[in-house]
């Protein structure tokens, strides 16, 4: 979604493809290392960039920050920056961090939280309205974890997703429904969210050959936008799989309210189901 929303704003010229890390925060000190690196890269996960530093103490410093999760992004960026790349730049390797920076920079470009532009430029131009940040609300299903072979669910009220300032990662919660109408675009050539060239941009990786771009695993032929797109993410408690088949003009999901190996599991299973079930075309 944050991608999505990255080429809009590029429709809109507050954003750009091609910019440089340097471009994208001009207010920040950025090491010489990152000098050549594009927002594409990030959006690519090629940018040397991963998640090596954050584990449970780290996540847990983040939700007793008092700051507000922009802020902390601005924070986080700029520790970031200020080092070279902890990996190649070019190859493939997934970080959730490379679509903070992403979200990072439209903050920046925008001076608007990641979280009122998600809501101005994505939901409310697709009418979606069963939608929010962070964990689902109580008086839904609850996410899950398994712990000692045993299955808890865990209050959303409590410690149920990912701190805040790693929404522009994946902290959205939506209902089904909506969600199609999102998945929907990439079925209409990016209607009505974004032109179709636009789209084929964004589902254009940084370099050829490596499978990623704007928010999707690609799969088919090299000429942009590919046949297939699928996606799988979780936040340890929830877990989600989606695919498009452009070719065929389908779209397909699966949520469970458990995350880890078992929540890939089961979507996948569902979807293989789903597809099974469907008239060729």
């Amino acid at each position: 979604m944050t991608a999505a929303v990255y080429a809009r704003l590029v429709e809109q010229q507050r954003c750009r493809w091609n910019a440089i890390i340097p471009v994208l925060f001009p207010s920040l000190s950025v090491h010489p290392a990152w000098g050549t690196l594009t927002v594409e890269d990030l959006l690519s996960h090629a940018a040397g960039l991963t998640d090596s530093f954050i584990d449970g103490d780290w996540l847990d410093a983040r939700r007793a920050d008092p700051a507000s999760p922009r802020d902390q992004r601005r924070a986080l960026v700029q520790r970031i920056l200020s080092a070279p790349p902890p990996e190649t730049h070019g190859v493939y390797r997934y970080g959730n961090l490379n679509y903070v920076l992403v979200g990072a920079a439209m903050e920046e470009a925008t001076d608007t939280s990641w979280e009122k532009i998600m809501r101005s430029e994505l939901f409310e131009p697709l009418r979606i309205e069963e939608v929010g940040f962070g964990a689902p609300p109580r008086n839904g299903p609850w996410g899950r974890i398994i712990s000692d072979g045993a299955m808890t669910s865990i209050d959303p009220a409590g410690v149920a997703d990912n701190p805040a300032i790693l929404w522009p990662s994946g902290g959205v919660h939506i209902a089904p429904a909506s969600y199609a109408q999102f998945m929907s675009i990439f079925l209409r050539t990016g209607s009505p969210l974004v032109r179709p060239d636009t789209l084929a941009h964004l589902l254009t990786p940084a370099q050829p050959g490596l499978g990623y771009a704007g928010g999707w695993s690609l799969e088919g032929t090299t000429i942009s936008p590919a046949d297939t797109h699928g996606h799988n993410g979780s936040n340890s408690f929830w877990f989600a799989t989606a695919i498009i088949e452009r070719h065929a003009g389908r779209g397909y999901a699966a949520v469970t309210n458990c995350g880890g190996d078992r929540g890939e599991v089961t979507t996948t299973r569902l979807i293989e189901a789903l597809r099974a079930r469907t008239p060729a075309t």
